[in-house]
């Protein structure tokens, strides 16, 4: 009799045990986190307009950020409310025009997905959008760089895939990234008279420039006809000039009629990139196109 009710009760303990365990899997499974990739569907006419938009949750309200590599942090616009204990510091932020004196902050409990948004620093600027959409901010690089991030404009997605993730051969052709001291991206691309441009990679511009000295010498020596063009930037907008050149080289491809303007830093905007499959693998400098 002892016998039977020791193995009774040794039957009920594992069934216990089981059915605990049980519970704490599916518990486990419901709050564990989604594994990568972890993917975005973009706006259908994200080509045209140029501008990726991702949807930022602050507090547990949505809001729509813009994508920018060539942010070096999280910017909030201006008409975002942020209260006074929150500013931290004041700071000198490049522009593709003028150098501004802005606010910085401290932002707390804000995710894309299940991505946390680094507190700070934090810039409030105001945010433009071409389509005139409620735009509240921009996700930076301090928030990309550590992630491996491919963007599908033929499929119009965006995903974010895990940072351990080994090259695959649907990536394209490799390109070495470098890093300025904000922490943005750049290429060393090439034109014909000019073997060594640093060009920023920026998704958060839609046309891509040359620096004002390579696109002067360059567009009056091949006789290239330029237009007038207004470029909106934070610190306002002004009157500068566009052309389109020729041989331009970046990694193994080369391209021709290239919409180039003429700003301070030379950069590959969305445009241009839009015609690739495109992977940032930045925790290995690393940029990967594929036509």
């Amino acid at each position: 009799m002892y016998r039977v009710r020791l193995s009774q009760f040794l039957m009920k303990s594992v069934l216990l045990i089981f059915l605990v365990g049980l519970a704490v899997s599916c518990a486990s499974s419901a709050t564990a986190p989604k594994p990568y990739p972890v993917e975005f569907s973009l706006d259908n006419e994200v080509r045209d307009y140029a501008r990726i938009t991702l949807p930022v949750k602050i507090k547990g309200v949505e809001e729509w950020f813009l994508l920018d590599t060539g942010a070096s942090a999280t910017i909030l616009d201006s008409s975002y409310d942020i209260p006074a204990k929150q500013h931290t510091n004041m700071a000198y932020v490049a522009t593709p025009g003028d150098p501004i004196l802005i606010s910085t902050f401290r932002l707390s409990d804000a995710f894309l997905d299940r991505f946390p948004i680094p507190e700070e620093p934090v810039y409030r600027v105001k945010v433009f959008d071409e389509r005139g959409r409620n735009i509240k901010g921009v996700i930076g690089m301090n928030f990309l760089k550590k992630y491996i991030v491919q963007i599908d404009f033929y499929k119009n997605t965006l995903a974010i895939l895990d940072p351990a993730s080994k090259p695959q051969t649907d990536w394209g052709m490799e390109i070495p990234l470098y890093f300025n001291e904000g922490g943005i991206p750049y290429v060393k691309a090439s034109l014909p008279g000019h073997p060594n441009i640093e060009m920023m990679v920026d998704t958060g511009a839609s046309s891509s420039s040359l620096s004002s000295a390579i696109f002067n010498a360059y567009t009056a020596r091949n006789k290239i006809r330029t237009l007038g063009y207004y470029v909106m930037t934070a610190s306002g907008t002004y009157l500068t000039k566009r052309g389109w050149i020729n041989g331009l080289t970046v990694g193994p491809y080369e391209y021709n009629r290239v919409d180039m303007t003429r700003t301070a830093m030379a950069h590959l905007g969305l445009k241009f990139l839009s015609q690739h499959r495109v992977t940032f693998d930045f925790p290995n400098s690393k940029l990967y196109l594929k036509r």
